[in-house]
């Protein structure tokens, strides 16, 4: 089982490493660890928002607020690191929440997330 998964299962938080981990290396992780790397990134003319894709119930996309009225607070070096925890909590909020919850009910429903809560993730 992905380390991701049974942290999300242990109620454990998501970091930058679970989302390259379930996006397999993907774009936004790198994306954000380069934000994380890069100085100045005021500059770059980033908020704290998010695109929702759409879906079945919702026929296009829309960008969301990260945080209260986070269309209207940039991204700057000093709150790079919140940006990217709320980026990456997004992903799993909105992205894959709904998989990590059919796991989580199944667990649920077979008993067998009780034998895990004496477990934590350790890292990789």
């Amino acid at each position: 089982m992905a380390p991701f998964i049974m942290k999300q299962l242990l109620g454990e938080s998501l970091e930058l490493e679970d989302l390259r981990a379930a996006e397999g290396g993907g774009e936004l992780a790198r994306q954000l660890m380069d934000l994380l790397k890069k100085q100045n990134v005021e500059e770059w003319g980033i908020d704290f928002t998010a695109t929702r894709s759409a879906n079945l119930f919702q026929t296009r996309a829309e960008d969301v607020d990260l945080r209260t009225d986070g269309s209207n607070i940039t991204v700057t070096d000093a709150n790079k690191r919140g940006y990217v925890r709320d980026r990456v909590n997004f992903f799993f909020c909105e992205g894959i929440e709904e998989q990590l919850n059919s796991i989580e009910s199944g667990f649920l429903e077979v008993g067998w997330l009780s034998c895990f809560s004496d477990f934590s993730v350790l890292p990789t």
